[in-house]
């Protein structure tokens, strides 16, 4: 086996052992202590140093050495090939075969790492047809740089993730011989959100942590000639990013970013170099039907595709399926539990949420409870949203609110819909009582928004054992069509 594959591999292994996605010089002094106390051997920073490039190494590691590293990483296996090899790094250097190497390690990680974390299980994600078209006309196009716009919960680190399985992993990928480096951008802040300086970031995670030269140096001398070329894919957008993009030298690197309408503005405006964008669309029929049945449902309700076509609602829907396996449930019990369980766990179980819900309250309010308008100037909110800062940026990032322009809105009217419910109900002191059902009828009577607030309404009814629910219903004025919708729901809620 080839040492320097088999030395890449070797750091790779050290630095999962580590649970670090790189090393940086200030790791190695961990390591070595790690090392010590593991395995009672000694293996000293500097000599970490010169293996992960930090310094530089004139003679070959010891027999000693290479013991103590492949026991670490748990690859005793190696320590023969490696000692009887060698495992300096003199001679010309190959550039793009250490940029693959690494990129591919990282790339690797990112992937298990998004297929750990996602809320499906995911082999029953789908690759979706419009980004696989807009891919492949911008890797074989002019543009240098593409944006996959859509507001959070739209699929798009999934959808970069599918991307990359088929276009570069896969064994008859098209671009197999391209190198894919795929990150979070997260990647490019310190522990304290800090920005790094992005190009020396990106050096570090290429293996040129300590190389004097500029990025685009090091990689232009050999792309030309081999007609080299590194795709790099960041999860997110990071304002770091922008200076870097604008100083792309066409030929040998594009990028690929996920991206919020909000921050694609930002990044548009101060973007010099011409890009490529594709809006991420929500769910096809065809695409929710495909997911459905990767995850064992066969039988989707139909009254459900207008729901489910929200990418972030079909891990509820999911989890309330295998919860429910051999039951009936009514649709409309079905996407008001959806609803529910997907509020619950980005607003009443998660960070700041008393902020939150106050928040959202006073959206509510400055809507005109949904008779006036569904979008609110920002201006309205100049106290709350200094005080609301961090709850504010979570329901953004989360896709409970979206920002356009000088406005503010729900990304969704369900989302919506259920706050206006709470709201309302806050007013008659948690009394869902006929007069509660009356004033709905007559604020919002005859349209789709009616409809809604009842249906929350009988919800909250069952839930907390109102007798009166069935007989409020029939002293309603609701039209034939929906006073039948909502004795079903009442039966079967």
């Amino acid at each position: 086996m080839d040492e320097e594959p088999l030395l890449d591999e070797l750091k790779s292994l050290i630095c999962f052992k580590a649970g670090l996605n790189h090393v940086t010089p200030a790791d190695c002094k961990r390591i070595s202590i790690d090392i010590r106390k593991e395995f009672d051997k000694n293996v000293s920073e500097t000599t970490l140093k010169r293996l992960f490039g930090f310094a530089a190494m004139k003679f070959t590691f010891s027999r000693y050495t290479i013991t103590a590293l492949c026991e670490y990483a748990g690859k005793p296996e190696y320590i023969k090939s490696l000692a009887e090899g060698g495992t300096h790094f003199e001679g010309k250097e190959d550039i793009w075969k250490k940029v693959s190497c690494h990129a591919d390690r990282i790339t690797r990680i990112t992937l298990k790492n998004i297929s750990c974390r996602s809320g499906l299980p995911y082999q029953a994600t789908v690759s979706r047809v419009f980004a696989e078209h807009a891919f492949e006309e911008f890797c074989d196009g002019r543009f240098n740089f593409m944006a996959f716009v859509a507001p959070p919960g739209y699929g798009k680190t999934i959808l970069l993730s599918q991307l990359v399985d088929k276009y570069f992993s896969d064994k008859e990928a098209i671009y197999k011989g391209y190198s894919v480096l795929f990150v979070k951008a997260k990647l490019f802040l310190t522990h304290n959100k800090t920005k790094l300086q992005f190009e020396n970031q990106l050096k570090a995670l290429l293996g040129f942590a300590n190389h004097s030269r500029k990025l685009f140096d090091l990689l232009s001398d050999q792309s030309s000639k081999e007609k080299r070329k590194l795709i790099l894919i960041i999860d997110d957008y990071n304002e770091c990013l922008v200076d870097f993009m604008n100083r792309l030298i066409p030929g040998f690197m594009k990028i690929i970013l996920s991206v919020s309408p909000e921050d694609w503005k930002s990044l548009n405006r101060r973007l010099k170099i011409p890009a490529y964008v594709s809006p991420v669309p929500l769910l096809n029929q065809n695409e929710v039907d495909q997911i459905c049945s990767n995850l064992g449902v066969f039988t989707v309700e139909p009254e459900l595709f207008g729901l489910l076509k929200f990418p972030f609602y079909m891990p509820f829907y999911y989890q309330f399926k295998m919860e429910n396996k051999n039951d009936q449930h009514n649709r409309v019990v079905i996407y008001q539990e959806v609803i529910a369980r997907f509020i619950k766990e980005k607003i009443y179980q998660s960070n700041n949420y008393t902020e939150k819900i106050l928040f959202l309250k006073k959206l509510v309010q400055q809507m005109g409870y949904g008779v006036q308008q569904d979008e609110v100037n920002l201006d309205l909110f100049g106290v709350e949203l200094m005080v609301f800062k961090n709850a504010y940026d979570e329901l953004l990032i989360d896709g409970i609110l979206v920002e356009d322009l000088k406005t503010i809105r729900f990304l969704d009217k369900n989302v919506f819909e259920y706050f206006l419910f709470i709201e309302l109900l806050e007013q008659f002191n948690l009394n869902a009582d006929l007069i509660f059902l009356r004033f709905i009828n007559r604020v919002y009577g005859g349209s789709q928004r009616e409809f809604a607030l009842l249906k929350w309404s009988i919800r909250y009814m069952v839930k907390t054992g109102n007798p009166n629910a069935e007989e409020y219903i029939y002293r309603l004025e609701l039209e034939g069509t929906e006073k039948k919708e909502i004795k079903m729901l009442l039966v079967n809620t």
